[in-house]
């Protein structure tokens, strides 16, 4: 849904409504948080509604936000803003479900609600300090224009088949699924999860910040071989001796490697989205974008759900190995694409 909705949001974002589509993702993601607290228990029966709300909210506010921050933000500049973007968001994904979590328990779903509510409310609010951006786009999607584009460039091919390594393992992947699971079999809780995903999630944040104060400017090809290496050697580490505490380092240094190729990858999409070929076609670009990413995660979750059920835990292991290798060929193209910072 979401590879499906950037290309229905491609076309509106073109017509110069960005900051009014990324209003109507926020309406979107309130209805999907609300199905989730209504549904309950019941949340099973009623996937295909809350994986299209999720999936259409997602492509609602992504694909404004994107050509949002492509424009208002220099490339020479990007480093350090992108990288406090991801900051910030790390950040809440610790605070956020922790709140929730005690107000639900402290109280009951419907003050929950309510407080969903009021903030959805108060995003909308701040979505009017948007100034409207000039539309540099023309006439109508040319999705024919951006195919040919993305064949005869190898900048923007790169960075194409980098999205989709990302799908495959970095970004959303069906690879952080398996690891969790590897965790809660190996630890037996889900207590156990929560302390070592959230410690994990302080280091990557700390790493990134560091990153983001490091790089700007400059060239990260050595941060990224370092963090593709740390991880393939962790993981033949805890496959060859099968120790629980192994497991745990291969997590930390899998996490700060997918946040650090996250956080690169944006920073590549964002500032050759602004090259002067790409300018009018942000519509199109955006949308091969999420193409791309979105069929690599189809062909992981696919891979990961057949191997499991015809193989078990043999094929889940293969798959784990799989996925895992695709990080430092992620890793190789993206260190091929330009910065395009200063020359880079």
């Amino acid at each position: 849904m979401l590879a499906v909705g950037s290309f229905i949001f491609g076309y509106i974002i073109k017509k110069n409504f960005k900051i009014q589509t990324m209003r109507l993702s926020i309406i979107i993601n309130a209805i999907y948080f609300f199905s989730i607290l209504i549904l309950g228990e019941n949340i099973v029966t009623n996937l295909p509604l809350v994986a299209f709300l999720l999936g259409f909210s997602a492509s609602a506010y992504w694909m404004p936000m994107n050509s949002i921050v492509s424009s208002k933000v220099d490339n020479n500049h990007r480093t350090r803003f992108t990288s406090l973007c991801t900051v910030a968001t790390q950040v809440t994904n610790i605070v956020v479900p922790f709140l929730l979590g005690s107000l639900i328990s402290a109280s009951n779903f419907m003050v929950a609600t309510v407080v969903v509510f009021v903030v959805s409310i108060f995003q909308i609010i701040l979505s009017f300090l948007f100034k409207p951006i000039p539309n540099a786009a023309v006439g109508n999607l040319n999705y024919k224009k951006m195919f040919n584009i993305v064949r005869k460039n190898k900048q923007v091919r790169m960075l194409m088949f980098s999205k989709f390594l990302s799908g495959l393992s970095i970004s959303g992947s069906a690879l952080k699924m398996l690891i969790v699971l590897l965790i809660i079999e190996y630890y037996k809780t889900d207590f156990n999860l929560g302390m070592i995903t959230s410690i994990t999630a302080l280091i990557s944040i700390v790493v990134v910040d560091l990153y983001g104060r490091y790089y700007q400017n400059r060239s990260d090809k050595v941060a990224i071989f370092l963090s593709c290496l740390c991880v393939i050697v962790s993981l033949f580490i805890f496959i060859w001796f099968k120790v629980n505490i192994l497991l745990i380092f291969f997590y930390i240094f899998y996490h700060i490697a997918v946040s650090l190729l996250c956080l690169s990858l944006d920073i590549r999409s964002y500032n050759i989205s602004n090259q002067p070929n790409l300018k009018a076609l942000y519509g199109e670009f955006w949308s091969f974008n999420e193409l791309f990413l979105n069929i690599g995660r189809i062909i992981g979750y696919s891979g990961v759900l057949l191997a499991g059920t015809i193989s078990g835990q043999t094929g889940l292991t293969i798959m784990l190995i799989a996925l895992t290798t695709c990080i430092p060929i992620g890793g190789v193209f993206i260190k091929r694409i330009n910065k395009f910072e200063n020359g880079l």
